[in-house]
C-alpha cells in the first residue's frame, strides 16, 4: 500500500467538542494521517490507541511521534509546516495533499487566479461572504463545471468512493450537496483560520498558528509529554475491536469510515464499538450523506446501546469546517440492559 492522507480531513475543533477527552480517557482513533492522534495527545488523555488497515498510514504517525519525541518544536515545523509544504522531497508531494494541487489548479482556472487571491485576502468575513457569492461560487457551479460533478467532489475533498456511491444515486445531487456544503464553510469560517482550505487554495497554511493544533508552539510540550501513551496498530478496525476486551475504550473516533461499509459491515463494526466501549463512551464519525445516523445507514436495523446526541450533532455539523461531510455524528453509549432471570 502507498501513503493515501498526509494529514486528516477532519476537523478537530468539532472532535474537540464532540468527545470531550479528559485524562482518564482511554481513546481509540483511525490513524489517517496521524494529526488527529497528536492533536488529542494535547487534551492530556491515559492511553490513546490509533489503527488504520494501510501500514503507511501508521508509519506517518510513527514519523510525527519520533519528531516529537527527538527534536524540538522549530524542528516539527519544519519537518511537517509550511515549510515542508513548500518542498517537493516532503511527505506533501505525495498522497492526498499531492492531489491538492491539481484542486488548486482547477479551481484557479475555472474561477481566475485574482478572484481566488481576493477571495483568500478577503479582509473581513463579510467580504469573504460576497467574494464567495460573487466571484467563486457562479463559476465554480456554472452550466460547464456542473458537467462534471467528479470535479466538484475533488474540490471538496471526497474520497473517490464516495463520489461513485453518490453519482449512482444522481449526479446532480452530488452537484447540490458539493454546493450546499461549501457555501455552508465559505460564508460562516474565515479562510484563514481554516487551514484546510487556505492549503487547498494557496498550497500552505496561513501561519504557525492557524494550522493543526499538534503544529502550534503552545501545544508542542503537551503533546510531547503524551507521546509514550500512543499504541499504534495495523489492521482491520472491526477485528480489532472484536479483539478487545469489553469496556475497553471510553472515546471513539472514527472519522468516515463507516462511509466506506457495506449495511452488513457497519452494522458489525457499530455492535463491535458498542461491545468494546465502557458505558456513557462517546463516539463520533462523520458521513458525506447529511442524512446518515446509525439506523438510517443499516436501513433501520440498530445494533442497540447507542444514545443520539441530535442537538450536539446538528451543532458540530454546522461547525464542520472542511465542506467534505455533510453531517457528524456524535453518540454517548448506554448501559445494556439486564436480563431478567
Amino acid at each position: 500500500m502507498s501513503l493515501v492522507y498526509n494529514q486528516v480531513w477532519e476537523d478537530y475543533a468539532v472532535d474537540r467538542v464532540a468527545l470531550e477527552v479528559g485524562a482518564e480517557d482511554v481513546v481509540l482513533l483511525v490513524t489517517s494521517g496521524g494529526c488527529n492522534v497528536l492533536n488529542t495527545l494535547a487534551e492530556g488523555p491515559r492511553r490513546v490507541v490509533a489503527i488504520d488497515a494501510n501500514p503507511e498510514q501508521g508509519a506517518l504517525l510513527e514519523a510525527k511521534l519520533d519528531a516529537i519525541r527527538c527534536g524540538t518544536y522549530a524542528e516539527l515545523w519544519n519537518r511537517f509546516g509550511v515549510p515542508a509544504q513548500r518542498r517537493r522531497d516532503s511527505v506533501y508531494a505525495r498522497g492526498s495533499y499531492a492531489r491538492f494541487a491539481w484542486v488548486r489548479a482547477f479551481v484557479h482556472a475555472v474561477c481566475g487566479w485574482d478572484a481566488v487571491r481576493r477571495f483568500v485576502n478577503a479582509p473581513s468575513l463579510d467580504e469573504q461572504r460576497l467574494r464567495w457569492l460573487n466571484d467563486m461560487e457562479p463559476r465554480l457551479f456554472g452550466p460547464v463545471v456542473r458537467a462534471m460533478p467528479a470535479a466538484l467532489a475533488g474540490v471538496c475533498g471526497m474520497h473517490w468512493r464516495q463520489v461513485l456511491t453518490t453519482l449512482r444515486a444522481d449526479r446532480f445531487f452530488l452537484a447540490a450537496v458539493c454546493r450546499d456544503q461549501l457555501r455552508r464553510v465559505m460564508m460562516n469560517h474565515s479562510i484563514r483560520d481554516n487551514y484546510f482550505w487556505h492549503q487547498m487554495l494557496t498550497g500552505e497554511y496561513a501561519s504557525a498558528s492557524q494550522c493543526p493544533p499538534y503544529l502550534r508552539a503552545e501545544n508542542f510540550d503537551a503533546v510531547r509529554a503524551g507521546v509514550g501513551r500512543v499504541e499504534s496498530r495495523s489492521g482491520d478496525l472491526t477485528s480489532f475491536l472484536r479483539a478487545s476486551p469489553p469496556g475497553a475504550f471510553t472515546r471513539v473516533n472514527l472519522l468516515d469510515v463507516p462511509d466506506f461499509l457495506s449495511a452488513a459491515r457497519r452494522l458489525a463494526l457499530f455492535r463491535e464499538v458498542r461491545r468494546a466501549c465502557a458505558p456513557g463512551a462517546r463516539v463520533v464519525y462523520r458521513s458525506f450523506s447529511p442524512h446518515q445516523p446509525i439506523d438510517a445507514s443499516l436501513n433501520g436495523e440498530s445494533p442497540g446501546g447507542f444514545r443520539f446526541e441530535r442537538s450536539l450533532s446538528a451543532e458540530l455539523s454546522r461547525a464542520e469546517r472542511t465542506a467534505s461531510y455533510g453531517a457528524v455524528h456524535v453518540y454517548t453509549t448506554e448501559a445494556p440492559a439486564r436480563v431478567r432471570g
